[in-house]
């Protein structure tokens, strides 16, 4: 099974994406895509026409939101889809520097709608889709701290919030130089 993640950036490179796509999708069965808004949507919709588009949202902040597709090649079979956050505008709290303040994890995992996976780095929104929240969250510490965006305290506070044993767990094992 071949699964390309890509952040189309809104489109903003729409020639360069569009023959990515086209040539991708000959042997690619799934595509996880970040900042597809609208427009990039309907782009998608026409480059992909054999494939089931599943759409949600990751929200931090008022102002920032992420829309995310997932295109699944048809005929495969879709084990379940969650939001991811929060499809309405305006409910995530802009002091959030974690999606995981906005989530419902106190609830069992049958009854969230609400999922975490973004940080703010001093107001960069940092979010990934792929692995479960916490290894999502995780991984976007780690490149926060490597591209010098949060200093480790920093990104060892927001692990705190979200109680994100993922994020602890590997720095011990790799800790920065």
């Amino acid at each position: 099974m071949k699964i390309v993640f890509l952040n189309t950036w809104n489109g903003k490179v729409q020639d360069g994406i569009s023959d990515f796509i086209k040539e991708q999708s000959t042997d690619t069965d799934v595509f996880c895509l970040q900042e597809v808004y609208e427009e990039m949507r309907l782009l998608c919709k026409k480059l992909l026409p054999d494939y089931k588009e599943v759409v949600a949202y990751k929200r931090i902040g008022i102002e920032n939101d992420f829309p995310q597709a997932t295109y699944l090649k048809k005929g495969l079979h879709l084990l379940s889809s969650e939001i991811v956050l929060d499809n309405q505008p305006g409910k995530a709290n802009p002091s959030d520097k974690s999606s995981w303040q906005s989530g419902d994890h106190h609830l069992p995992k049958n009854e969230r709608k609400l999922w975490g996976g973004a940080i703010d780095a001093h107001g960069l929104i940092l979010s990934f889709t792929g692995a479960p929240e916490l290894g999502d969250e995780a991984a976007m510490l780690l490149a926060a701290v490597r591209m010098g965006l949060l200093d480790e305290g920093e990104a060892l506070e927001i692990a705190t919030i979200s109680i994100n044993t993922v994020y602890t767990s590997v720095i011990r094992l790799y800790p920065y130089e």
